[in-house]
């Protein structure tokens, strides 16, 4: 594979580049190796921002976006033989290098999320909307952006949460540019398409390299990349790694904790003080950034509720007060406390939350728990199709999650035990709409020659249990 080893300058496929034979480090090579490919990584990664974004460093520069007519011009050039061709050795390529390294995943960033999770998230969006050949590319950063978390346990021994998790983005930008290589550079277009094509490939590294941070994105596809990763951190998805991942290597306990602070402030994840499961997955319930697409709304408003139910089923009374403070005293129509600076769920998004608890529920909820031992509730829900398991041979999760469960109280068990069983009911539900968005994705975009698209849905499809 020819590999652009320079860095990247304006419209870098209009100028002679060094190219050689080189190699991405699988996650498994040996530690210096991946530790030269990280510093590789985070040298690239600031050339390339430095290049990209204009002298805020937040915003990117207007001239290296796809415009509307350039973006015609690569659709155009992707519908013909060359761009085929070459978009098709691209997803060959990054398919490929997924399928080697996810073996290497932890639960949380594993064949779930690479293979199963990260792809149907975007084929919705794909299904959802109309989008031209060259939008249809954003699938690609959809695979590749947490691709660099599958280093972190070689990088620094274990992996890296919340806020902290920073260098995984150059390490995916990196692996994403070594994939691409050259194969959006073209002898045979005009001036204008080569252009376009490079900053189709600028476009592409931004959005992995960017898919983390809160600011404004101006181009479709990384705006793309965000909804994928984003609709993640809530809902059924979020509980299921939030236990597996933030229990499980972190240990965030789940024994009520009263923390008056915590009925106004919440810690960022990942740092020192963020050390509860629960006030961990209330925080991404109230600062989910906003995403693309007509339907973003709905389908974050449901991840929510989701999470909030989940919360407000397993949280003792205390906790529950501490939890949905800001709610409780809206609905006693108090005026929130100086400091208060959590903020407060949608009236309507509150209401499908605590309404929910009905008898009726949680007779449902008694009848789908069977009978089994809180234990057994917990490892069915951090095993669910495709996910690492987290009592696997090397990996310290599954004790970590049993002195979790072990150090409450009998109240906080019984409350827990429904928490779970509503999330095992609802993993139900979630994975006959996944199967569903799958084979709608292959009914429209598997045809002969399948799109990027379709070969996407395809893998989701045929993935080994």
């Amino acid at each position: 594979m020819r590999i652009v080893t320079s860095h990247d300058t304006p419209h870098a496929s209009l100028v002679p580049v060094s190219s050689g034979e080189a190699c991405i480090p699988t996650p498994g090579s040996h530690p210096q190796e991946v530790r030269s490919f990280h510093g590789l990584a985070l040298e690239a990664a600031k050339k390339f921002r430095s290049f990209f974004k204009d002298a805020s460093g937040r915003e990117p520069r207007a001239e290296l976006l796809l415009t509307a007519d350039q973006e015609r011009l690569v659709s155009e050039w992707l519908g013909g033989p060359e761009g085929r061709q070459r978009v098709q050795r691209v997803s060959d390529r990054v398919i490929s290098f997924l399928c080697s390294s996810i073996g290497h995943g932890h639960p949380g960033h594993d064949k779930r999320h690479v293979l199963f999770k990260d792809p149907i998230a975007g084929l919705r969006l794909a299904l959802e909307e109309e989008l031209s050949p060259c939008q249809e590319l954003f699938i690609l950063p959809s695979l590749l952006h947490d691709v660099g978390r599958l280093y972190e346990p070689t990088l620094f021994l274990k992996p890296q949460s919340g806020a902290l998790g920073i260098d995984h983005a150059a390490l995916g930008f990196f692996v994403t540019r070594q994939l691409i290589g050259d194969e959006f550079d073209t002898d045979s277009g005009s001036v204008e398409l080569r252009i376009a094509l490079a900053n189709l490939r600028n476009e592409i590294l931004n959005a992995v390299l960017d898919h983390q941070t809160g600011d404004s994105q101006r181009s479709f596809i990384a705006q793309a990349v965000q909804r994928a990763d984003r609709e993640q951190l809530v809902g059924y998805e979020m509980l299921h790694r939030s236990l597996a991942f933030d229990t499980g290597f972190f240990g965030l306990q789940m024994r009520g904790a009263l923390l008056p602070e915590r009925c106004h402030t919440l810690p960022l994840p990942g740092y020192p003080d963020d050390t509860h499961l629960f006030h961990h997955i209330e925080f991404y319930i109230r600062n989910l950034y906003p995403s693309i697409g007509s339907r973003a709304n709905e389908h974050s408003d449901r991840g929510k509720i989701e999470s909030g139910r989940f919360l407000w089923l397993a949280s003792s009374p205390v906790m529950r007060a501490q939890i949905f403070a800001p709610e409780i005293a809206r609905d006693m129509g108090r005026e929130p406390s100086s400091g208060h600076f959590k903020k407060p769920l949608e009236l309507r998004i509150w209401n499908a939350i605590k309404d929910y608890a009905s008898n009726e529920v949680l007779q449902e909820l008694t009848v789908l728990r069977g009978g089994r031992s809180l234990r057994e509730l917990a490892l069915a829900f951090v095993h669910p199709s495709h996910a690492t398991r987290s009592d696997a041979s090397g990996y310290e999760n599954w004790g970590r999650i049993v002195t979790a469960l072990d150090a409450l109280q009998p109240l906080e068990k019984r409350r827990m035990g429904d928490g779970l069983s509503y999330g095992l009911k609802l993993g139900a539900e979630v994975e006959r709409a996944d199967r569903e968005i799958v084979a709608s994705a292959i009914a429209r975009f598997g045809g002969e020659p399948a799109s990027v698209l379709g070969k996407v849905a395809r893998l989701v499809r045929d993935l080994p249990a």
